[in-house]
């Protein structure tokens, strides 16, 4: 069962544009009316409009798979080569890290089947570890979320910290954000955000007035400009936004000045889960927190409204 290479898997192997390197032994198929021709043709579609973070760890898995199978074709893959590429992770991964991996060769398998490139979905069997539902772990109290923005720096890190809580954005989204995504109101009900998110899809997020002066007072008069800039300059002296990580640097950080037990854990999308949980608290309707976050699913907005539950049968057998 055990294959030359196969440690290999946690690095991939890919071409120079950074696509699975595929083998040549089998015959290439014709393409067919979705104009998929090859592996990495078909790979090019599947990941079609994806966002780039999601391209790069999509790419880095299939790369996995195919330093697995020593370069097989997509159309020559068996059932027993999944099965054995599952039980290969299971020793390598975390349950977590497996049921990505996996996730993203199914997807694979099963939108080449579609688009009638692939003859069978072979991946269709294997079943994903199950994975266990931390949510309710990571949901901070208002009183934890009231300690970070009160310990939080003055100025672009508190502005951060209150967008990544009050309008619930993913970080991507609010490191994106720009001077023009500002968009004032006249009804007196604050103002309102343009915010690009997953999916290539813009949402308007409306906000506060309060928090929509503090990030008022971080814009630049260039409509391109970043709202939360890092010091270091773009190419040609412009303004460049802070990633991701700085972003979630700048909250772990806040989070141990403010004292959390949990301060090396608490990330970004932690204050996006508190948002979640805490509105629906308050009586917002789970229709409104899914418009706010930007869920295409609302079964996954419904999830929040388990992390905390008010009642238990529990409760009736004493104390």
């Amino acid at each position: 069962m055990d294959r030359p290479g196969r440690t290999a898997i946690v690095s991939g192997t890919q071409t120079g544009d950074g696509q699975p390197e595929l083998s040549r032994d089998y015959p290439t198929p014709d393409r067919g009316p979705s104009g998929t021709y090859s592996d990495e043709r078909l790979i090019g579609l599947w990941l079609h409009r994806k966002s780039a973070a999601t391209v790069e760890v999509y790419r880095s898995d299939i790369a996995k798979f195919n330093d697995f199978t020593e370069g097989k074709q997509l159309r020559a893959v068996t059932l027993a080569d999944v099965q054995e590429f599952a039980d290969f992770l299971s020793v390598l991964l975390a349950p977590a890290s497996k049921a990505r991996i996996l996730a993203a060769l199914k997807s694979l398998f099963a939108f080449g089947h579609q688009v009638g490139y692939l003859p069978f979905d072979v991946s269709r069997p294997v079943k994903l570890p199950a994975r266990r539902d931390e949510r309710a772990e990571r949901i901070l109290s208002a009183d934890d979320v009231h300690a970070m923005i009160a310990h939080a720096k003055k100025g672009s890190d508190r502005a951060l910290v209150r967008t990544l809580y009050i309008a619930g954005l993913r970080v991507t989204e609010t490191v994106d954000l720009r001077t023009r995504d500002l968009i004032t109101r006249d009804d007196g009900r604050g103002g309102q955000l343009a915010v690009f998110g997953k999916g290539s899809n813009t949402r308007p997020v409306l906000v506060p007035q309060s928090l929509f002066d503090e990030l008022s007072a971080l814009a630049l008069p260039d409509p391109a400009a970043p709202l939360f800039r890092s010091q270091k300059k773009g190419e040609g002296g412009e303004p460049r936004a802070i990633t991701a990580r700085q972003a979630e640097r700048i909250v772990k950080g806040t989070a141990k000045k403010a004292g959390l037990t949990n301060a090396s854990d608490v990330s970004p999308h932690w204050l996006r889960h508190a948002h979640a949980s805490h509105a629906m608290d308050r009586g917002a309707k789970i229709h409104l927190v899914q418009a706010t976050l930007g869920h295409s699913d609302i079964s996954t907005t419904g999830r929040y409204l388990h992390t905390r539950p008010d009642e238990s049968s529990a409760l009736d057998l004493g104390s």
